[in-house]
């Protein structure tokens, strides 16, 4: 047994320095914000980890220091492109739309076929409401990655705030062929059948998004304006109670709940959601007693 005490002895060091060593690992690579500033800070002019810190700091909202990474690895190495995608993504999240669309301008300069940069750039348009500009970059994108869900997507907002609803439902169909599952692009798709007075399309619509994403209590909403605007308030009113459920205090679906009990002649009913609204919202309570007073006026 003397005989093999060292060994055991040998094997217990091995197994504690192996614990302490995955230790100090766990703790610098706790999160992506400890990993990439332990790399900055071993690395400092290295472009890459400034980059992925960047990343990683863009991710948690913290936005200005992203930029400033960005900025240092654009420094040590100007034809980074992903550094000027980020910094274009960064300026565009805080509103320096300016500087976004020249920070994307200059990741097309060194890699023009940047189907990412050109949706960045695509969606920097939509929110700028240069619709015309983002259409025509957003098919550029489409040409380099046909199958691209957000490209298609945005491509829709783009002709739905330009007014085009045609071209927006084939948009965002194209965006559900390539993601179907993504419920955005239903509710986006739901909204212009609406608009376009395609009631039960877009009913169909909604129920599709509510099944991907079923405690959403805006497409829950949506759905009852829609039953609302087809006539059938019997039908409004579940979705509107479905609403309230997930989001007791939703004004809207309140209100409107109110509306469509006026509808079928329950004013009683309409004025228990003038009850709640009053201590929600006091100009919309008072719209909806106005309307209640107005129904019981008209009542032979």
């Amino acid at each position: 047994m003397r005989r093999d005490l060292p060994l055991w002895i040998f094997i217990l060091l091995i197994s504690f320095l192996f614990c302490v060593g995955s230790y100090q690992r766990n703790t610098v690579w706790k999160n992506g914000i400890t990993l990439w500033e332990d790399c900055v800070k071993k690395s400092p002019k290295k472009a890459r980890p400034l980059y992925n810190l960047g990343r990683v700091y863009y991710d948690f909202g913290r936005y200005k220091e992203a930029m400033e990474l960005y900025q240092k690895a654009i420094l040590l190495k100007p034809n980074y492109q992903l550094a000027h995608n980020g910094l274009g993504m960064a300026y565009k999240t805080l509103g320096f739309y300016k500087e976004a669309i020249e920070a994307f301008q200059t990741a097309l300069q060194i890699q023009p076929n940047s189907h990412l940069v050109l949706n960045n750039l695509g969606a920097t348009y939509i929110e700028m409401g240069r619709q015309g500009e983002a259409i025509e970059i957003l098919k550029k994108a489409i040409q380099w990655k046909p199958n691209d869900a957000e490209i298609h997507y945005n491509l829709g907002l783009a002709y739905y705030k330009a007014g085009r609803y045609q071209e927006a439902i084939e948009a965002y169909q194209n965006a559900i062929l390539s993601e179907p599952e993504d419920s955005d692009a239903y509710n986006n798709l739901g909204l212009t059948y609406y608009h376009l007075g395609h009631y039960r399309d877009a009913i169909e619509t909604f129920k599709k998004a509510i099944v991907l994403k079923s405690n959403d209590e805006e497409l829950h909403y949506k759905l009852g304006v829609t039953w609302a605007a087809l006539g059938n308030h019997t039908a409004a009113i579940e979705s509107y109670k479905e609403t309230i459920r997930i989001k007791q205090d939703h004004v809207n679906a309140r209100f409107n709940l109110g509306l469509s009990y006026l509808v079928l002649k329950r004013a009683d009913l309409a004025f228990d959601q003038y009850e709640i609204l009053k201590d929600l919202d006091k100009n919309r309570a008072q719209k909806l007693f106005a309307l209640i007073n107005q129904h019981k006026s008209s009542i032979p």
